[in-house]
């Protein structure tokens, strides 16, 4: 392998996208007069619901980042802790949990539907980590990719 990757990846890239989608969701619902909410669902459960999707989604992120930043460090390819139940966690975390669960306190649906999208952001950005990585561990990271999902584990491989 030639060059090592930054120890950021494709979080930059990651961070514009999702701060100019979260930024055009809030526009686009602040113009249409917030027609994006959750009638059905009362304020406190809502309001718990979201903050706890969220709060879930900082440990995550937490977990996540503190390790990657560990085995950077060593060159060594993770494939414990929240590693071994998706491939690009610290990613995961925002599209998944932390901004869905703003979203859901903020009373706004279109930004779950923003966060599916920024899903399907995540696997299309993380391929370069992915090609990086397998250049970078060989069959380890292969069997790794194989047996872990790339967001979570639900479909997103």
């Amino acid at each position: 392998m030639s060059e090592r990757m930054s120890r950021w990846g494709v979080g930059p890239l990651f961070a514009a996208c999702a701060l100019a989608g979260v930024t055009a969701t809030m526009v686009v619902d602040t113009v249409l007069g917030h027609v994006f909410t959750f009638p059905w669902l009362p304020a406190p459960v809502r309001i718990v619901l979201g903050a706890a999707l969220g709060l879930w989604g900082v440990a995550f992120y937490a977990a996540a980042a503190v390790t990657v930043m560990r085995a950077y460090n060593t060159d060594t390819l993770l494939t414990h802790g929240v590693y071994a139940r998706c491939r690009h966690p610290v990613y995961a975390a925002w599209a998944v949990f932390i901004l869905p669960g703003a979203f859901i306190v903020g009373d706004c649906w279109l930004g779950l539907v923003f966060s599916f999208g920024l899903c399907w952001l995540v696997r299309r950005l993380a391929t370069k980590e992915d090609q990086y990585l397998e250049g970078r561990f060989g069959e380890a990271f292969r069997a790794y990719r194989k047996r872990v999902p790339a967001v979570l584990p639900f479909g997103m491989s």
